[in-house]
């Protein structure tokens, strides 16, 4: 009897460790992640992607990326470089009243780097806790462009760089944060692993950030550039993600 007890318990054991599995990762893995929003599954009415690039303090957004030194201790990065340039036609008439096509531009362009080290915690086999602190350097730009005819039916350009409005004060649909930003951040947050090298997790933080805006240049066409120097923005609020962190190590 003792002996039927002695090998069920060794299959048992032998079951029970061939199950048993590391979810986190280890030293020299990497990690990539985007934000996912499992509301947008199953709320029709939600305008939101189901899956998007992470939002860092109401900055730009950008791709995090981790390189993990030892199972507790990793370095991490949001890197962002990015451009949109968006062209609509429009028709213009001219002095004999035919139609000419010209267009008007949207073009905005950024860079951003967010270099930063996480300390993780025991917490259990598949949670995760956290804590780190990042810097935040940035660098955009953008520029408005629209067309039109002069005296002679000749197409000419008028222009807004870095502004925020059009010339008949529209606001502008920029995306990225325009001049420069510096700043650093503190950050908290947890990983789960709903499989191996798979998970899920939240991060909240708190962040100091200094925006310098660049100058306004603003030119009509037969007129001179104009310029006009801008004022900066500080910022120190807390920040939490609305939405999941989606992750995965390899």
């Amino acid at each position: 009897m003792k002996k039927i007890l002695l090998t069920l318990t060794a299959i048992a054991g032998l079951t029970a460790s061939g199950f048993s599995q590391d979810y986190k990762p280890t030293a020299g893995m990497s990690s990539l992640e985007v934000t996912f929003d499992p509301s947008s599954i199953f709320n029709a009415n939600n305008g939101g992607p189901t899956f998007a690039l992470p939002s860092i303090y109401n900055l730009n957004q950008g791709l995090k990326y981790r390189n993990w030194m030892s199972s507790n201790v990793a370095t991490r990065g949001t890197f962002l470089l990015g451009f949109r340039n968006i062209s609509n036609p429009i028709v213009l008439q001219n002095s004999a009243g035919e139609n000419v096509d010209a267009n008007t531009t949207y073009f905005e362009w950024a860079v951003q780097i967010k270099p930063g080290i996480e300390r993780h915690f025991a917490g259990t086999d598949r949670l995760s806790p956290y804590m780190g602190a990042e810097l935040i350097l940035g660098y955009g730009s953008n520029k408005y462009t629209t067309e039109s005819l002069d005296a002679a039916d000749a197409i000419v350009e008028s222009y807004v760089k870095n502004g925020t409005q059009d010339f008949v004060g529209n606001n502008l649909p920029w995306t990225y944060v325009n001049g420069f930003t510096a700043g650093i951040g503190l950050l908290a947050g947890f990983d789960y692993y709903v499989a191996k090298d798979l998970y899920l997790g939240l991060e909240l933080g708190y962040s100091f950030a200094y925006n310098k805006r660049a100058a306004v240049k603003t030119k009509q066409a037969g007129a001179e550039e104009v310029e006009t120097k801008t004022g900066s923005n500080v910022f120190f609020q807390p920040a939490a993600g609305a939405n999941l962190r989606l992750g995965w190590n390899f």
